[in-house]
């Protein structure tokens, strides 16, 4: 009767912790999904406490440091839940998400093709898989993964439209396809039409398809969304150089160097324009300073000699 007792206790006792484990995992994830996702690190490291194997709590937290930017826990996690479970989905999702962002992209490649081999059709990892292809400067795949995730996203919904479509033009573009490039940013845009980004990427498409009031236009979108933004003046110097206006270039990459004192591209660009305007000792003297900069460039070094 002893030992029945005691074994009752034990299933009860057990019950109790299992209903407070999974009270703590539901409560997380609720956080998260309300975009707390601090408290809800702290509500799933309490489930922990009470069961340091329970997959499902050590893959959401793995979930929780990708999303606060922590990526090596992350991994840590990742690899924690891969070894109780080898075949655990999400923990190679984590996996790859971690590899992908440490930069160890081969890796990531192997975990998300692991995934997609049982769900093919997963907008999220097929994204990822394509971004991972464009740090492999593999931009036809690239390509070809992002127009899935686009097609798989529209048939489940739930899913940013306008990243993945911003993303797929910029597979195009690296492919120098920049009139797709610049359907995919119209949908980008017509789904949240104040990023700055958007406007910077196609303001690039329309200069490299000489359309330079097109492309001054969405210079002038995205400096008015991210007034802060190097990139969005030094694209807007870009365009007037395609356009031989190197005054007006110089004014623009001038800004980028008021936002980055050290962007040396900004240096060389003017250096350029500068000797475009036949002024070769400004052209020098911004070239030199591009150098200081970035002193093993060879583009400079080379530009600088033929000057």
């Amino acid at each position: 009767m002893k030992k029945i007792f005691v074994v009752l206790f034990f299933l009860f006792s057990f019950s109790l912790f299992a209903n407070e484990v999974m009270d703590y995992i539901n409560q997380s994830e609720k956080l998260y999904n309300q975009g707390n996702t601090k408290t809800a690190l702290e509500k799933i490291n309490s489930a922990l406490k009470i069961a340091p194997e329970n997959l499902q709590a050590i893959t959401d937290r793995s979930v929780f440091y990708i999303d606060l930017g922590n990526y090596d826990l992350a991994f840590d996690d990742a690899q924690k839940a891969l070894s109780i479970d080898e075949n655990d989905l999400k923990a190679h999702y984590c996996r790859g998400v971690a590899y992908y962002y440490l930069k160890n992209f081969d890796k990531a490649l192997e975990d998300f093709n692991f995934y997609l081999k049982q769900f093919p059709e997963h907008p999220t990892i097929l994204n990822f898989r394509g971004l991972t292809y464009m740090e492999l400067s593999d931009y036809k795949k690239a390509e070809q993964d992002f127009s899935l995730a686009i097609a798989f996203g529209m048939l489940v919904g739930n899913f940013r439209l306008d990243i993945f479509c911003n993303n797929h033009a910029r597979a195009f573009i690296a492919l120098e396809d920049f009139e797709s490039a610049v359907k995919e940013l119209d949908k980008a845009i017509i789904a949240n039409p104040f990023n700055a980004e958007y406007y910077t990427n196609r303001s690039f498409c329309y200069n490299k398809l000489g359309k330079y009031t097109e492309a001054i236009n969405d210079a002038e979108k995205s400096i008015t969304y991210a007034p802060n933004s190097e990139e969005a003046y030094i694209n807007y110097g870009q365009i007037f150089m395609s356009a031989e206006k190197y005054e007006k270039a110089i004014e623009k990459f001038s800004s980028a160097i008021k936002i980055n004192p050290k962007n040396d591209a900004s240096f060389y660009y003017i250096s350029v324009c500068y000797n475009n305007l036949g002024n070769k000792f400004e052209s020098k003297k911004y070239i030199d300073k591009a150098i200081l900069l970035a002193p093993n460039k060879n583009e400079y070094l080379t530009y600088k000699s033929g000057l």
